[in-house]
């Protein structure tokens, strides 16, 4: 983007308008961008140069995401002395995760889980353990159906033993899926891009 502005003031070119935004902690979830109001800007559209498309592309449609943290708890025992008396946290978060989709659903929805066991010794069944994950669509409502299905998953799956589960659902940015004759920009195509 410096690039762009620094060629148009070293070649003297005619342009309209221009202001320019760099957003912070994108990675860690957009904590920059999705804190950015339309208001504090006078252009109505704009563009973003931070994609993988070749040039002369754009892009259309790009997924929200929402995280979750997952808390099993179990009861803990002595593999040796009262193994019965035992709910197994860890195998209760396993079977959570298996029972949820994974992975790549679609072309719109994708989702990924991580254990994170608590330490116990060998000998012990764990008592609390737990996971976190994403899951992300460029569709709220499949974003929410997905944060359901994961609800009951873990709920299910702590019933059984006798277990229960305390679950905490983020949701980081938003998502946007757009005709591209209805882009504010797309009426421009025909002929300002092709001067360009």
């Amino acid at each position: 983007m410096l690039e762009i502005v620094s060629a148009l003031e070293e070649h003297k070119l005619r342009h309209g308008p221009i202001e320019i935004l760099f957003t912070v902690a994108e990675e860690a979830g957009m904590h920059g961008a999705k804190f950015v109001q339309a208001s504090q800007f006078e252009a109505q559209f704009g563009f973003i140069f931070d994609s993988q498309a070749d040039p002369g592309n754009y892009i259309v449609e790009a997924p929200g995401a929402v995280s979750f943290k997952a808390v099993v708890h179990g009861r803990s025992a002595h593999a040796a002395v009262s193994p019965e008396k035992g709910i197994h946290a860890i195998a209760i978060a396993s079977k959570a995760i298996r029972l949820a989709e994974n992975g790549a659903m679609g072309s719109y929805r994708h989702a990924q889980y991580w254990h994170h066991p608590r330490r116990y010794g060998d000998q012990c069944c764990a008592g609390q353990g737990g996971s976190t994950g994403e899951t992300r669509s460029a569709n709220d409502g499949d974003l929410h159906k997905q944060m359901d299905y994961l609800r009951k998953a873990f709920e299910d799956a702590a019933s059984v033993p006798g277990g229960s589960v305390d679950l905490e659902f983020v949701e980081k940015y938003g998502g946007y899926s757009s005709q591209k004759t209805t882009l504010p920009f797309w009426r421009l195509k025909g002929h300002g891009f092709r001067r360009l």
